[in-house]
């Protein structure tokens, strides 16, 4: 065989080679993942109840498998909702609040955030595959309600130091209200929502109450004009008013007792 016919032979194998590739390339491509991930056989949606808050929980869940996507790759999206889902099917889920937006791959519980104090959450999972295909699990079939909201008091209020601050008071009581309500008055300082009683305060202190996110501090203005002895028994408490929703924040906390002013400093 001479040069010019093996070179010409060379050339024909490689364009059938190319051919070939390139058919075979076209088949695998038309070969579209279309099956959805496959749900494992008990898929029960549960909630720890160790991580249930005013605020939100934490939902767990077996994984699902595929036959074309990994494990490491399937995603899962988590819905919330106020009302039962009444079907497990992904269109009736996807009615609810998505918990992760864009969805989480691998992932077998997701802790969920931003929700309403003592308010009752239906909860459902959606898996995909890479491919978009979607299988939905069992929606749940009671509601997991939230705690009720809580108030933390810290804080206290002392003499300013010094001999030319005599009567002057320092120092912050602050009530800070938990992540699952909200504090009604848009204000920055609060004129209703609370109320004062028990000791009196003294005579040229003025309460202040300033509101700050999801905190109300308050401060004594002025200078008491007797300020011999420390003062004790001041009882500061919220009111409904206060509160977007108030029954969704613990009585018991709304209040806070034996507030005291140290003229000793």
């Amino acid at each position: 065989m001479n040069k010019k016919s093996l070179y010409f032979g060379i050339v024909a194998f490689v364009v059938a080679m190319s051919l070939v590739f390139t058919a075979c390339k076209d088949e695998d491509e038309d070969k579209k993942d279309e099956t959805a991930p496959t749900l494992p056989a008990t898929q029960t949606l549960s909630v720890t109840a160790s991580t249930v808050t005013d605020s939100g929980f934490t939902v767990t869940w077996a994984k699902a498998s595929d036959d074309v996507t990994t494990a490491a790759n399937l995603k899962y999206f988590v819905y919330t909702k106020t009302s039962s889902f009444n079907s497990s099917t992904v269109a009736v889920i996807k009615t609810g609040v998505l918990a992760n937006s864009g969805g989480t791959k691998d992932i077998a519980q997701l802790a969920i955030t931003g929700l309403n104090a003592n308010t009752d959450y239906w909860y459902a999972v959606i898996v995909a595959d890479e491919a978009g295909n979607e299988s939905a699990y069992t929606v749940s079939s009671t509601a997991q309600k939230t705690t009720k909201a809580t108030i933390a008091w810290t804080g206290a209020f002392t003499e300013t130091t010094g001999t030319d601050n005599e009567g002057k008071v320092t120092g912050k009581v602050i009530a800070t209200l938990s992540a699952g309500a909200t504090f009604a008055d848009a204000a920055a300082t609060l004129t209703t929502g609370y109320t004062v009683s028990g000791t009196a305060i003294p005579e040229g202190l003025t309460l202040v109450a300033t509101k700050v996110n999801n905190t109300v501090e308050f401060t004594l203005t002025g200078t008491a004009t007797t300020h011999n002895a420390n003062v004790t028994g001041i009882t500061i408490a919220f009111t409904a008013a206060a509160f977007t929703s108030a029954g969704n924040v613990d009585d018991a906390t709304k209040t806070k007792n034996d507030i005291g002013i140290d003229f000793t400093a």
